[in-house]
């Protein structure tokens, strides 16, 4: 049995002899057995969760490339355009002829913190070709 110690007082634990010592401390033998199995088993749930997790990724790539070869036309996971979103793109490609520059300029001014921070961001992103919105 592993016990630390320095001096023969702190080996034998307050008993009088190493028996004594030794027979008084068996119990925390199997506590330490018990804990380092549960610590294993533990560590055995956590390895089938990581392998589970990468055959799940795996799996979801296969599909990726798979789909790849398919032409779907545009990415639209929903096959259908929401009628919000439409009416949208509408208004903001219309927008030029609805309202004047100074109107324009007004409008944008009286946007709240982040409606100006989405505005900007949009503006930003559709300026910029080589990204997505």
């Amino acid at each position: 049995m592993f016990h630390p110690w320095r001096d023969l007082a702190v080996l034998k634990s307050g008993q009088n002899t190493c028996t004594e010592a030794f027979n008084f401390l068996k119990d925390q033998i199997k506590d330490g057995l018990d804990y380092g199995e549960m610590q294993t088993e533990f560590l055995n749930n956590i390895e089938k969760a990581f392998e589970k997790n990468e055959e799940k990724v795996a799996e979801i790539e296969r599909d990726r490339q798979g789909d790849d070869h398919k032409d779907n036309g545009l990415e639209n996971p929903l096959d259908f355009l929401p009628v919000e979103t439409v009416n949208a793109m509408k208004d903001f490609r219309n927008v030029k002829d609805l309202v004047s520059e100074n109107e324009l300029e007004q409008m944008i001014e009286g946007l709240n913190v982040d409606q100006k921070r989405i505005f900007d961001k949009i503006c930003k992103t559709l300026l910029d070709e080589s990204k997505k919105l």
